[in-house]
């Protein structure tokens, strides 16, 4: 197990939901219709089906692919047994659509008859479908297959990323959840990679979809509220015309506040702040305030242990040096680097939930 301190513990998905304001997160929980597969199916279909074949399973291993808690993820912590060697095997048919999924550049997840803002069903699926590659890629390192292993690790990554390619805070928690447990594998097993084998995952990262900036999920946040403010309400069919009008007020609220996502936490709720006196009676303004901060600081956190995890491949592929060279895009000063008795461990001066940053590149 890393030793990566999320301070987030569980991502439940479900309670963030009913706490951020419902105009700017109402979610649909009923699941997409599953139809048959055409030969030319979309990625989202392959998914999609890919889920439904991993439901079908009799094993109670099926619900806890993409389960998460303080201490790691199930896919990436669970000791590899001849029952999840034979649970891997039988997640195969879904493997190979799920691979097919990964490999397509684009994901439209919005189908006929459908709006888009099935969330809830998103978020689970990327994080069974991540959770899925990863207990295939370690059991693929436990057979000495790393070729597979690192195949199944990046694409574990990429669904991630096209869970996330509309930007939003939502699709921001889904993508950060999801990633989770790849994240552990990768960070576990990255020492004991070769040269051509790192070579091979760096490349593979390389190509990924880019994961939304902080300024992009700013600004389709703001998309995501105005759509649901000009909404009709599903018992009366009216639209409120004092909701559109406080909302649209708020343009250069997130205008500006998506062009401060690179401030440090204090200067950034500072300008939150800022913005909120500038919208004395607007009450979306005062949630906001609320929702922001910790937003930005989860965000950001997260692209700290992504550049963790380039710079452990540069240091792998380069050497020790590679560390000194490094970039905190915080602090933009090298990461803390400290020999370990079977890898290193990188580290930053931010602070997640009262905990600098550390991640243990090794068993």
């Amino acid at each position: 197990m890393t030793g990566i301190h999320y301070g987030h513990g569980v991502m439940d998905l479900r309670m963030l939901s009913r706490s951020l304001p419902v105009i700017l997160a109402p979610i649909l929980l009923t699941k997409p219709v599953i139809h048959p597969l055409s030969e030319e199916a979309s990625a989202a279909q392959l998914y999609e089906q890919a889920l439904a074949h991993i439901e079908r399973l009799d094993s109670p291993n099926t619900r806890r692919l993409g389960a998460c808690a303080a201490m790691g993820c199930w896919a990436a912590m669970i000791d590899l047994n001849d029952e999840v060697k034979t649970f891997v095997t039988e997640l195969e048919p879904a493997l190979v659509l799920a691979r097919k999924a990964a490999a397509q550049q684009e994901v439209n997840w919005t189908s006929k008859g459908q709006n888009g803002e099935h969330l809830i069903h998103l978020g689970r699926l990327a994080r069974t479908i991540s959770g899925m590659f990863v207990i295939s890629a370690r059991q693929a390192l436990a057979e000495g297959n790393h070729s597979l292993a690192i195949d199944d690790l990046s694409a574990a990554v990429r669904v991630t990323r096209q869970a996330a390619a509309t930007p939003s805070f939502m699709a921001k928690l889904i993508e950060t959840a999801a990633l989770r447990p790849a994240f552990d594998t990768l960070a576990e097993h990255l020492p004991a990679f070769s040269k051509p084998q790192l070579e091979s995952l760096r490349q593979q990262l390389e190509r990924l979809p880019k994961s939304p900036s902080l300024e992009e999920v700013f600004l389709g946040e703001y998309e995501v509220g105005k759509r649901n403010a000009a909404a009709p309400d599903p018992q009366t069919g009216a639209v409120d015309p004092t909701t559109v009008k406080m909302f649209s007020e708020l343009k250069g609220f997130y205008q500006a506040l998506a062009t401060a996502t690179s401030l440090r936490k204090k200067s950034f709720a500072k300008k939150v702040q800022e913005q909120v006196e500038k919208h004395p009676d607007n009450p979306f303004a005062q949630a906001l305030a609320n929702l922001f901060p910790p937003q930005h600081e989860m965000a950001t956190a997260e692209l700290i242990r992504w550049a963790m995890l380039e710079t452990a491949i540069r240091i792998r592929l380069e050497g020790e040096q590679a560390a000194s060279q490094s970039k905190d895009p915080v602090f933009e000063q090298p990461f803390f680097f400290k020999k370990t008795d079977q890898g290193f461990e990188l580290g930053s001066k931010f602070q997640s939930n009262g905990k600098s940053i550390q991640v243990r590149f090794g068993p």
